[in-house]
């Protein structure tokens, strides 16, 4: 599987078919699935994640660059930490993906990857807290989601529990499967 450019504005396609990794990335931005997306072009699954990398490869981070969150339940009446995605720009939500699809390989539910990929990058920063250490500020998807986090808790006046948190079971049990890479 490779990308290239072709013709005159160097437009980036898929080479094996010529699609354009625009029009991939647009249908996934428009919350289209990966079954619709390899329907609708002559495309892998495989080829529209790589389109997905390109894109979080080549976009460059823009003052416009968001991502809101917001509980999903009422903050006064429990202390979990369930969060929602309320307003996401797409370079955020193919970094949350792309981030997701490196450690969740077997997993090609782009809905699935967004959900894990934003659990594991807040049990990411929220891990790092609790032991003293700020480590997740090395990496952009990290930051912008732990921004984030913390813009939330303040919105509901509400402090981050960096202690008492766990990570859904489903998740859990997901990677208790995924296999180690081999390079």
């Amino acid at each position: 599987m490779t990308i290239s450019n072709r013709g005159p504005r160097n437009i980036l396609v898929l080479d094996r078919s010529g699609v354009q990794v625009t029009d991939v990335c647009d249908a996934i931005a428009e919350y289209k699935d990966i079954e619709w997306v390899t329907q609708r072009y002559p495309v892998t699954v495989d080829e529209v994640f790589e389109c997905i990398d390109a894109f979080v490869d080549l976009a460059k981070p823009s003052k416009k660059d968001k991502l809101e969150l917001d509980f999903v339940d009422d903050p006064v009446s429990s202390d979990d930490l369930d969060v929602q995605a309320t307003a996401i720009t797409d370079r955020i939500y193919f970094l949350i993906i792309s981030y997701a699809k490196s450690i969740l390989n077997d997993c090609d539910s782009v809905d699935d990857l967004f959900r894990y990929g934003l659990e594991l990058i807040i049990v990411d920063c929220l891990e790092d807290v609790e032991k003293g250490e700020r480590g997740f500020e090395n990496s952009e998807v990290h930051s912008v989601v732990f921004n984030a986090l913390e813009k939330m808790h303040k919105k509901h006046n509400k402090e981050i529990n960096y202690t008492n948190f766990a990570m859904s079971p489903e998740l859990e049990r997901l990677l208790k499967y995924v296999k180690p890479q081999v390079q």
